[in-house]
C-alpha cells in the first residue's frame, strides 16, 4: 500500500504524540545522569590530582629537609669558609670535603646522584663527581635563586631536567645557601641532585594499567608538566619519557596563569576529549593533570541511550501499527479521490468512488464526485461527437473540392490532432490483385523516417490480411512488446526505430473492395483504445472514396490518352490515301489532252470530293479544339440550288448502281 501525504501526516502525528513524552523523559534522565556522572568523575580526578600533589609535597619536603640538614653541617661550613680564604691547605681541605660529601652525605640517600658546593662566584669547589669540580654554574637557577632570595630562609627546589650528553634526564635539584658561622653571610651554595625516578614511587601509589580497571577507570592518564610546559612524568610511559612532549592545552595555560586549579571537559594533548583536573604545584612550579577518557566516563549514558532507543523503537512500532490501522481506511479513500481526480484531469470520466457504508461527509463527497464525473462524461461525449462531426464535415468538403489524395492526407495530419492522438500517419495500397501491399505516403514528427515510400511486402507475409478479412481495425498498444512476440516483423522493427510505441491500422475499402490501409502511430504506449476506432474508420472511409476517385480519374486519363493515340493514327491513315488520290488525279489531268466536256466534269467532281474529304478530316482531327469545347464553325452563304444540284449529281450514279444491282 502507498501512503498519501495525509496518511503520512496522521502517522507522523501519532508518532509525535507518543515519542515526544518519551523524548522529554529521555532528555531529563540523560541530563541528570550526564551531570551526575560528570560531577562524580571530576570529583574523582580532582581527588587523584590532590593526592598526587600531597605525595609530591611529601617527597619534596623529605629532600628539602635533607639539603637543609646538609647546609647546617658544621664540617661543611668550616671547610667552605677555609676554602674561600684560599689557604695553603686548600687542596687538603677540598679532598676532605669531597670525601665527607661522598661517604657521609651521599650514602644517606640512595636516590642522591650528586652533591655539589658552589662558591659565591658560582664555581663548583666540591662535588661527589670529580668531573664537576671547577665548572662555572653561575647561570643555573639552583645557584641564582638562593642568592636572589637571601631574606628567605630554607632550601629551594630549583630544577627538574638536567642535560646529560645529547639527552635530558629527569633530576630533582635542591639547593640551599651556606652561611658563615659568625656573621651569617653567604659563603656558597650546596646543591643536591636526586634521581627523578623517585616520582615513580608516587605513581605506584596510584595503581594504573590502561588494560585494567583502576581508580580512574579505563584509558585514564596522570602526568606532570614543568614550568616550560614539558611533560616530565606520565603514568603510562614513565620509563620511556623523552622529555620532548610539549603540553600547551588551554587548561594548562589557565592554571599556569592563575596558580590555582581547573576541572572540566576538554581535549588533551592527544586531541582526545577527556574529563580532567589540572592542579598547580607551587613549590615546584609544576602542573599535575589527571584525565579520564570522556567516552568511557560517560559509558552509562550510552547504556541509557540504548535503553531509550529500544524503548523508542518498540513504541514507534506499536504506534506505526496503530496509526496504520487507523489511517488505512482514510488513506484508501483519499487514494481513490486522488486517482479519480487524476483520471478526470486526463479526460477519463469512467472512475467511480466507492466508500462502503459510511454515513459521513466522505460519503457525501464520493456521491458528489461520481455525479460530477457523470456530467463531465456526458459533456465530453457531446463535445467529442461535435468535434468529430465538424472535422469529418471539413474532410468531406476538402474531398468534394477535388483535392488530391496527398492534399487530403496532409489536411488530416494537420487538423485531426485535436480529437485523436497520433505522431505519424502512413498509407499503403494493394497491388497485383491484392497480393502486394506497398507504402505510398508518410508524414511523421519523428526525426527520421525508417519505413518510407516504396517499402513493399507480400500481403501473405504480413498480419494485414486479417484486417482485410474482418474489415475491422487493429490496435497494437505496445509495439516493443509486439516486436518481442514477432521478431521477424521487419516493418514493426522499423516503426520502433522511428520511436513509435503504439499503432492503429484501418482498412481502406471503396465500393466494397479493399484497396489499402491507413496507419496511425504514436510515441506513447497505449495511445489508442476502442473509443478511437469509429472515428478512424470514418476517416478511412472518406479517404477510400478519395482514392477511388483518384483511380477513376486515372482511368479516364488513360482512356483519353488512348483516344488521342487513335486519332493520331487515324490522321495518318486517312490523310495519306487522300493526298495520293489528289496527286494521281492531278497527274491524270496533265497527261490527258483533248478531253471532252464529260471527262472534265467527272475530274472536277473527283477533285471537289477530295477537297471536301480533306477538310472534314482536318476538322475531325482538331483534338485541342474538341477537348477545349471551342470547335468553331465556318459559316458562309451557300447557293442552295447549286448545293442541291451538286449533291444530286454526286449521289445519282451511286443510287442508279444500287438500283441496277437490285
Amino acid at each position: 500500500m502507498t501512503f498519501t501525504r495525509f496518511g503520512i501526516k496522521i502517522l507522523c502525528l501519532f508518532i509525535l504524540m507518543s515519542l515526544v513524552p518519551l523524548a522529554i523523559a529521555g532528555v531529563i534522565v540523560y541530563k541528570h545522569v550526564y551531570e551526575r556522572t560528570r560531577y562524580d568523575v571530576l570529583r574523582q580526578v580532582r581527588s587523584t590530582a590532590k593526592n598526587l600533589n600531597i605525595q609530591l609535597s611529601l617527597l619534596l619536603s623529605q629532600r628539602l629537609i635533607r639539603v637543609e640538614d646538609f647546609s647546617s653541617d658544621g664540617f661543611i661550613r668550616d671547610c667552605v669558609e677555609q676554602m674561600t680564604l684560599i689557604t695553603p691547605e686548600y687542596s687538603s681541605i677540598n679532598d676532605k670535603l669531597n670525601a665527607h660529601l661522598k661517604n657521609n652525605k651521599k650514602s644517606l640517600d640512595a636516590k642522591i646522584l650528586d652533591i655539589e658546593i658552589l662558591d659565591p662566584r658560582g664555581v663548583v669547589i666540591a662535588s661527589t663527581s670529580q668531573d664537576q669540580i671547577g665548572k662555572d654554574k653561575s647561570d643555573r637557577n639552583y645557584f641564582k635563586v638562593p642568592f636572589l632570595a637571601l631574606e628567605r630562609k630554607g632550601p629551594f627546589f630549583s630544577n627538574d631536567l638536567e642535560r646529560k650528553g645529547n639527552t635530558d634526564e629527569l633530576r630533582l635539584v635542591y639547593s640551599s645557601i651556606l652561611k658563615d658561622k659568625t656573621l651569617q653571610g653567604p659563603i656558597g651554595v650546596i646543591v643536591i641532585k636526586v634521581n627523578g625516578d623517585i616520582i615513580q614511587e608516587v605513581f605506584n601509589q596510584h595503581v594504573f594499567d590502561p588494560d585494567e580497571e583502576s581508580d580512574l577507570g579505563h584509558f585514564s592518564e596522570i602526568y606532570i608538566v614543568n614550568s616550560k610546559k614539558t611533560m616530565i612524568a606520565n603514568s603510562t610511559s614513565l620509563k620511556t619519557m623523552n622529555f620532548k612532549q610539549i603540553i600547551n592545552t588551554t587548561p594548562v595555560q589557565e592554571v599556569f596563569l592563575s596558580h590555582g586549579e581547573w576541572s572540566g571537559i576538554y581535549k588533551n594533548y592527544k586531541g582526545v576529549r577527556v574529563l580532567g583536573s589540572v592542579l598547580f604545584v607551587s613549590e615546584m612550579d609544576w602542573v599535575i593533570l589527571a584525565e579520564i577518557d570522556a567516552d568511557k566516563a560517560f559509558l552509562p549514558l550510552t547504556k541509557i541511550k540504548y535503553i531509550f532507543a529500544i524503548s523508542g523503537g518498540g513504541v514507534l512500532l506499536i504506534v506505526a501499527i496503530f496509526s496504520f490501522l487507523i489511517s488505512n481506511r482514510i488513506n484508501n479513500t483519499i487514494r481513490q479521490f486522488v486517482t479519480g481526480l487524476e483520471m478526470v484531469a486526463d479526460g477519463n470520466f469512467e472512475r467511480k468512488i466507492e466508500v462502503g457504508r459510511r454515513r459521513d461527509e466522505v460519503q457525501t463527497l464520493a456521491k458528489s464526485f461520481n455525479l460530477m464525473t457523470e456530467k463531465l462524461k456526458e459533456s465530453k461525449e457531446l463535445e467529442y461527437k461535435f468535434d468529430e462531426v465538424k472535422m469529418l464535415h471539413s474532410l468531406t468538403e476538402k474531398i468534394n473540392l477535388g483535392l488530391t489524395l496527398e492534399e487530403v492526407l496532409n489536411y488530416v495530419f494537420e487538423s485531426f490532432r485535436a480529437i485523436i492522438p497520433y505522431d505519424r500517419i502512413g498509407v499503403a495500397f494493394l497491388f497485383d490483385n491484392g497480393k502486394t501491399v506497398e507504402h505510398k505516403w508518410t508524414r511523421t514528427d519523428a526525426e527520421t523516417i525508417k519505413l518510407g515510400n516504396g517499402y513493399s511486402l507480400k500481403l501473405e507475409e504480413t498480419t494485414l490480411s486479417n484486417i482485410i478479412t474482418t474489415g475491422k481495425s487493429r490496435i497494437i498498444t505496445d509495439l516493443e512488446e509486439y516486436l518481442k512476440v514477432r521478431p521477424q516483423s521487419d516493418s514493426t522493427k522499423l516503426m520502433v526505430e522511428e520511436g513509435m510505441l503504439s499503432s492503429l491500422t484501418c482498412p481502406l475499402i471503396a465500393l466494397g473492395k479493399p484497396i489499402g490501409f491507413i496507419f496511425f502511430s504514436s510515441f506513447k504506449v497505449n495511445a489508442y483504445s476502442n473509443v478511437h476506432v469509429e472515428l478512424f474508420m470514418q476517416i478511412a472511409g472518406e479517404l477510400a472514396v478519395t482514392v477511388e476517385k483518384s483511380r477513376l480519374y486515372q482511368e479516364l486519363v488513360e482512356l483519353n490518352e488512348l483516344k488521342n493515340g487513335f486519332l493520331g493514327m487515324a490522321a495518318h491513315d486517312l490523310r495519306n490515301p487522300n493526298v495520293l488520290i489528289r496527286l494521281y488525279l492531278n497527274q491524270l489531268v496533265e497527261s490527258l489532252e483533248g478531253t471532252n466536256e464529260i471527262q472534265r466534269t467527272w475530274i472536277n467532281k473527283i477533285q471537289s470530293i477530295s477537297r471536301s474529304m480533306m477538310t472534314l478530316i482536318d476538322d475531325f482531327l482538331d483534338v485541342s479544339n474538341v477537348e477545349a469545347g471551342q470547335l468553331k464553325l465556318d459559316v458562309n452563304p451557300v447557293k442552295l440550288n447549286v448545293f442541291i444540284t451538286d449533291n444530286y449529281e454526286d449521289n445519282k450514279s451511286i443510287t442508279e448502281k444500287k438500283i441496277y444491282h437490285t
